[in-house]
């Protein structure tokens, strides 16, 4: 038997990646209801660099030619992908935030830097496990407390 932690933070890219190339990622989503997906690229020679591809997209299987875009997360479609950042700050560039009810298994991450090469960071956070972890190991730490 599979235990799930409640919380689970799964590193997806932290890559540089090369302009016009696309940085991608699958996320195994089985026995989670929710997905957050935080975004962070390295600062840019110009705000006008922004990804020319930032989105999620969902698909039974792992076979790239079987993802489609999950509605309300495609970059430049369903919103406005922000300006690229000239200097450091503690903001994501994006927060994709998914409920899984009636979603396909498997998520895939895509992000195209425009305009200059850039390291694409991600970072996956699948949340509200189908059981929660008993152990502090599948919790990820040393210890838990719970109240």
């Amino acid at each position: 038997m599979i235990e799930l932690a409640d919380n689970l933070n799964v590193a997806l890219v932290s890559a540089s990646t090369a302009t016009n190339a696309t940085a991608t990622a699958a996320i195994d989503t089985r026995g989670y209801k929710y997905l957050e997906v935080l975004v962070k690229c390295d600062t840019a020679a110009s705000t006008t660099s922004n990804p020319a591809v930032l989105k999620l997209s969902q698909s039974d299987t792992t076979d790239a030619t079987n993802y489609s875009d999950i509605s309300g997360c495609v970059g430049d479609t369903d919103f406005t992908i922000a300006n690229a950042e000239t200097t450091k700050t503690t903001y994501h560039d994006a927060v994709f935030k998914v409920n899984l009810k009636g979603k396909k298994r498997y998520v895939k991450f895509s992000c195209t830097p425009a305009g200059a090469a850039q390291i694409v960071f991600a970072t996956a956070v699948l949340s509200r496990g189908d059981k929660g972890a008993s152990t502090a190991a599948l919790n990820g730490a040393l210890v838990t407390a719970t109240g």
